[in-house]
């Protein structure tokens, strides 16, 4: 369950860390990006708020769903995925907004090795299966 709280917790500092910086971006902002990192379309500043909304939609289900009898094994695997998650919807908001101030250029290569993470850590503590603690 720490992995839980801890996802919990970069969702809450998300949607704080946006709403101290709301006021201050342009109007426009990245809001897609291409597979070299590099922004390719242009919107809204509100739609970061959308990125936060599928943020706390996966909080809401990733956090019901280890209370179903049947998941309670991959508890694990899903708090984990969970957090990662999080980590990845944070990083995009936060290099969206550095990007439109002009701090970056790009995603960056922190985001390959989130995506990496996000990707291969789970299916590793999945197969793992019974032999951890």
């Amino acid at each position: 369950m720490i992995f839980t709280y801890l996802a919990l917790a970069v969702f809450l500092y998300m949607v704080i860390y946006l709403r101290s910086e709301y006021d201050a971006l342009p109007d426009e902002m990245p809001v897609h990006y291409g597979f070299d990192g590099k922004p390719d379309q242009i919107g809204s500043k509100s739609m970061m708020w959308v990125l936060v909304g599928v943020g706390g939609l996966t909080a809401a289900l990733m956090t019901a769903i280890p209370f179903v009898e049947e998941v309670k094994e991959g508890a694990l695997v899903l708090g984990v995925t969970h957090l990662l998650c999080q980590l990845l919807f944070f990083y995009i908001i936060y290099q969206s907004i550095k990007i439109a101030r002009g701090e970056a250029e790009g995603l960056g290569k922190e985001f390959f090795f989130l995506i990496i993470l996000v990707i291969i850590l789970p299916i590793g503590l999945a197969l793992l299966g019974d032999k951890l603690p």
